[in-house]
């Protein structure tokens, strides 16, 4: 069942030259440090719906972590991609600038998996109707 609809964002140190750009195009991140998560590129929508269609490969560092990713950023170590609605849970994070990727953005819709079993229950309608109710207010 689909969730909700999210824009992912390229997030910079203050200060980074990029953090002075409205939008990106792939050709801004060709110099760049792209820290991403350790799975196969054509699973980042980054990757596959922004840079491989443009043949750009920036270079790349990886981090399990999130908070490992957004500190790296902090300090200058490269720049990466996250959802923006991940980012306005990390008010430690708030001053890091993010900028759109392309004219209308990077969108990407998340998706619950669900047992046919389940696909009924009052439970899981309450649970998914709660998710879309919080992100529509995030």
């Amino acid at each position: 069942k689909e969730l909700f609809s999210y824009e992912s964002v390229l997030v910079t140190a203050a200060g980074h030259p990029l953090a002075k750009i409205d939008w990106l195009t792939p050709q801004d991140l060709k110099h760049e440090t792209l820290i991403h998560y350790p799975v196969p590129k054509e699973k980042l929508d980054v990757f596959k719906h922004f840079l491989m269609p443009a043949n750009i490969s920036p270079n790349e560092r990886l981090s399990e972590m999130t908070l490992m990713m957004l500190q790296l950023v902090e300090s200058r170590k490269g720049v990466c991609v996250l959802p923006k609605w991940l980012l306005a849970t990390l008010p430690e994070f708030q001053h890091l600038p993010t900028l759109r990727l392309g004219t209308q953005g990077l969108w990407s819709k998340l998706y619950a998996a669900i047992h046919e079993d389940a696909e009924n229950k009052a439970y899981i309608s309450a649970f998914i109707d709660k998710i879309k109710q919080e992100m529509q207010n995030t």
